[in-house]
């Protein structure tokens, strides 16, 4: 294990992980590698808190930021600047006794002190619904509840004589902007704070009292009150030693469950080593945790002590023979099975093609248009009147397989410089044929953002110069049912095909789109004899789909091979999409930089509707002899 410097302070995010498994703060101190896959949710989160403590600073103009880089020195600039009688500081810092908290908001006035903090999750509810009836926060607002009592714990430790409330501002579904392109006007002086509706100011006060006080049901369960939990989790902390956990579901979203790259690196993943420890898994039955299963039932075997997938009774899954059959879907028992019988090196199908697949494709009319958007959803509206979080539809790739086997691309990209959401439905109805023949997507997705969008347009009507022709457009597009129906128009969904009736054995524990294609290229012949020749577009120039991995013998995955044809950011997720196309809203890239970040969006996109074309195109190859 690579060791940096020992840890200086015990933070909120140390006492969160604390709070949820004890072990963490082990792999915590001795800096265990954590799950790149969260990484770019982390990235999503950190983006939108970013801008919404621009949106905060603006609507609090006489407010001072702390903006000392090392924590000490901004520790030393808050007390200072605390000395006065009233002040507002953004950004303030508490240290005591290796305790260590940021304000994003502290207004004192005399002996009183409003800790302000500040989160991206949005309020939903008007009046705010945090608490229940007994006074307790609702599940998912703990979290924060336990931030704010835990700074203000620390706060107190200084200011003994001051008297604390605590306050918690959220993104509010009942806010709306008053200005366009916020996100840009955020970084300069063109936002005030006339956009103050966009954050909603709550006293949880009570709530964060009561645990202090030891009277909360939150966390109870720890034995002893609050502050001597928040003390004996710091000296765990920096104890650096190892504590035998409690297994459990909870350890499925653990991130020290590394990825199988990080691990061919060389790192050691903090998940194995505490199920190899109490289960005495070998090394390769702790890859093979019950969590690695698809589906429910998961906390049923946990609670009969079964942690390893050698452990499920076969008795517990169906037969082969009743998963086989050709017309009944596969379902989550059945999945569970098939994984069970593989990892014990039963023979399983190396593929099953539920007959439904082919009655459904058959039915499909020419030309086929593969579709997907990329979409974002952020905090700081993009546009006037429109809500945090609201929809941004900045992207669409769309594939069209024609009768005689040939494929055309089309696609567009927003530039941030107009409103997306209009652009993407007027260059989608430019498509040629794109009334015509089957729209698929993956997912449901594409068509509930294009009703959104049509509401939208809807309302906007007076604004928008030809929104009843796009109205009119969306009406053609949207208007079909799924391919279960007889008879179409249709826009199917390839997604609920493969749920329900398709497995490959080399699909994993997943069924997204990027694991999917990966196990239809391993199996399938024509898309190795079809995609080893060189593909050329507008945005690829002779890129090879289908390349073999000595190693595990299977195609290589092509979102990896994608990698490699991307000058700009590496964008493999949406939710690294959604990211860089915030930098392009706000703003904050220069030239080159957008330019290269634009290429990568594109490549990424067009790359998803492909994938959905080499699977259909597999499913169409087998289905022929029948």
């Amino acid at each position: 294990m690579k060791t940096r410097g020992a840890p200086t302070y015990f933070n909120r995010h140390l006492l969160r992980s604390g709070l949820q498994c004890v072990t963490k703060l082990y792999y915590k101190y001795q800096h265990y590698p954590e799950d790149e896959r969260i990484q770019p949710f982390l990235n999503h989160a950190g983006f939108n808190k970013y801008h919404l403590k621009k949106l905060l600073g603006h609507n609090f103009p006489d407010s001072i930021r702390i903006n000392e880089k090392r924590r000490i020195q901004a520790s030393k600039k808050t007390r200072l600047l605390l000395e006065k009688d009233r002040i507002i500081l953004r950004d303030a810092v508490f240290i005591c006794d290796q305790f260590f908290v940021k304000i994003p908001l502290l207004v004192k006035d005399g002996v009183h002190i409003q800790l302000c903090d500040l989160q991206t999750k949005v309020l939903k509810s008007h009046p705010p619904q945090l608490m229940n009836s007994k006074g307790e926060p609702r599940k998912k607002w703990e979290p924060y509840i336990i931030d704010l009592a835990y700074k203000k714990f620390v706060a107190q430790k200084i200011y003994a004589d001051f008297k604390f409330e605590t306050m918690l501002f959220l993104p509010s579904k009942n806010g709306a902007a008053i200005n366009d392109r916020l996100l840009q006007k955020l970084q300069t002086s063109g936002a005030d704070a006339t956009e103050s509706t966009l954050l909603t100011k709550i006293d949880v006060s009570a709530m964060t009292d009561k645990l202090l006080k030891g009277d909360s049901e939150m966390t109870k369960s720890h034995l002893k009150p609050f502050g001597e939990q928040i003390i004996a989790l710091k000296d765990r902390y920096f104890s650096g030693s190892w504590q035998q956990p409690c297994l459990g579901k909870k350890c499925g979203r653990c991130e020290f469950r590394i990825s199988q790259s990080q691990k061919s690196n060389g790192n050691e993943s903090g998940f194995e080593k505490c199920w190899s420890k109490l289960t005495g898994a070998s090394e390769t039955e702790k890859k093979h945790s019950v969590l690695d299963l698809m589906g429910p039932g998961i906390p049923a075997w946990l609670e009969r002590n079964i942690y390893l997938q050698r452990q499920i009774p076969l008795d517990d899954v169906p037969p082969l023979d009743a998963i086989k059959k050709a017309g009944k879907r596969i379902t989550h028992k059945e999945r569970q099975g098939l994984q069970l019988r593989k990892y014990r090196g039963e023979p399983v199908p190396q593929e099953l093609i539920k007959q439904p697949i082919y009655d459904e494709i058959k039915r499909w009319e020419y030309p086929l248009h593969f579709i997907d958007f990329e979409a974002g959803n952020y905090a700081v509206p993009i546009r006037k009147d429109r809500s945090p979080y609201h929809l941004v539809l900045f992207q669409f790739s769309c594939h069209t397989l024609h009768q005689d086997g040939s494929l055309t691309h089309n696609e567009w990209l927003s530039d941030g410089t107009s409103y997306p959401n209009y652009e993407l439905v007027r260059n989608l109805l430019e498509i040629p044929n794109i009334n015509r023949g089957t729209i698929i997507q993956y997912s449901n997705f594409e068509r509930y953002a294009l009703k959104t969008v049509q509401k939208e347009l809807k309302k906007d009507s007076d604004e928008v110069a030809d929104a009843s022709a796009l109205i009119e457009g969306l009406d053609k597009v949207i208007n079909r049912g799924d391919s279960t129906h007889p008879s179409g128009p249709y826009f199917a969904d390839l997604s609920r095909l493969v749920k329900r009736f398709y497995y490959n054995r080399f699909m994993s524990n997943s069924l997204s789109i990027k694991d999917v294609v990966q196990a239809v290229l391993t199996v399938s012949a024509s898309l190795k004899e079809r995609y080893s020749a060189p593909y050329c577009s507008s945005n690829f120039e002779d890129a090879q789909w289908w390349q073999g991995n000595e190693q595990s013998g299977q195609a290589r995955n092509p979102y990896r091979i994608l990698q490699e044809h991307q000058s700009g950011p590496p964008i493999g997720r949406g939710t690294q999409a959604m990211v860089c196309f915030g930098n392009i809203l706000a703003g904050s890239l220069n030239g080159s930089k957008k330019e290269k970040t634009m290429q990568s969006l594109l490549k990424y996109c067009e790359l998803d509707t492909l994938a959905m074309v080499m699977i259909y195109q597999h499913w169409n190859d087998a289905a022929k002899p029948n």
